[in-house]
């Protein structure tokens, strides 16, 4: 049994996805973006009268489909590598821009600006889009979430049970990383001044777009992987999402504080990164219980697994494949 556990380990180090690091500038100019380029381009107008832009590559003869939701300030374009990779599974696949980020309409004329007015508002946008435009499909549905991707697809996991067949949590946002504060002086801190009236206003820390050079960087450490985002928002600079607001601040400090408690039935497969700079891993822990979650640590990895390192982003997307096979 050890013997046959260890060679599938090894087959799933061994496997390669679409483009290795060594030649990923070409093939991502050359393959992987005119692959996005081609999907299905749509908008759908959400309850706030705001413009979500989605894309999508449906195909008849498959009978599932994957959604993807990207974390806070990701265009859903940054996801094409992943989209790529997973054009012939057998998925449909959908790709979302939330609210206030990507190709979709802002909230603030400040249109660098990271805000929300709830963060219930996400995940009611992932509603109308399951049944407006996933369910209609009649197809099994899955899920792949990355950051607040993953906060806002814990939250629908656990109000709409039976819908998503599996679900795949790629470092989800289940915990913010409140530094130099507590997380319940931060709670407080930016309660306070939504009160006063600042909601608006960069919260403590932030500021306008800067994205940090790659030796300072705290997602990935892949050189090539990590020139995407600002190399698109150069191309289309309505791309770029700055630091969030005391608003987002606020709001995302709500919902995740009892998120770990969360009573959900789906079965999950939850993506740990070791070296976690961006969210907390405590939630994560807790909320991921052997009645309905598995978990996988990948020690060297930083926050955007799916963003990694060949040897981690490989094993991470077998891993995942494997599991909504299965």
């Amino acid at each position: 049994m050890k013997t046959t556990l260890a060679l599938f380990a090894l087959m799933l180090s061994s496997m390669a996805f679409g483009i290795p690091e060594a030649t990923f500038r070409t093939e991502w100019r050359e393959q992987v973006l005119p692959f996005f380029d081609g999907l299905n381009a749509s908008v759908l107008r959400n309850r706030q009268g705001l413009e979500l832009a989605y894309f999508t590559q449906v195909k008849p003869a498959n009978r599932k489909v994957l959604v993807v939701l990207p974390g806070r300030t990701e265009p859903a374009r940054k996801y094409a590598e992943v989209l790529f990779d997973l054009r012939n599974e057998g998925y449909d696949l959908v790709v979302v821009d939330h609210q206030g980020q990507g190709d979709s309409e802002r909230l603030l004329q400040d249109q660098e600006k990271g805000h929300v007015a709830r963060f219930d508002d996400y995940v009611r946008d992932l509603e109308q889009l399951m049944n407006e435009v996933v369910r209609p499909l009649e197809k099994d549905i899955y899920l792949l979430a990355h950051s607040m991707g993953g906060t806002i697809g814990t939250l629908y996991l656990k109000r709409h049970p039976g819908i998503i067949k599996k679900a795949v949590l790629a470092a989800p946002m289940l915990e913010l990383d409140t530094t130099p504060y507590t997380e319940q002086v931060a709670r407080l801190y930016a309660g306070l001044l939504v009160v006063l009236g600042k909601g608006s206003t960069y919260a403590p820390g932030q500021g306008p777009y800067v994205y940090p050079p790659f030796e300072e960087n705290r997602v990935t450490h892949s050189e090539v992987r990590y020139e995407v985002e600002p190399a698109l928002i150069a191309q289309r600079p309505h791309l770029g999402v700055a630091g969030p607001t005391v608003r987002w601040v606020n709001q995302a400090l709500k919902v995740t504080r009892r998120i770990d408690r969360a009573k959900i039935t789906t079965p999950v497969l939850l993506l740990q990164a070791g070296q976690e700079l961006v969210v907390r891993n405590g939630r994560q822990n807790t909320l991921c219980r052997p009645s309905f979650c598995r978990m996988i640590q990948f020690p060297e990895a930083r926050h955007e697994i799916l963003m990694e390192k060949d040897s981690i982003r490989d094993t991470a997307l077998a891993e995942a494949l494997a599991f909504l096979r299965n």
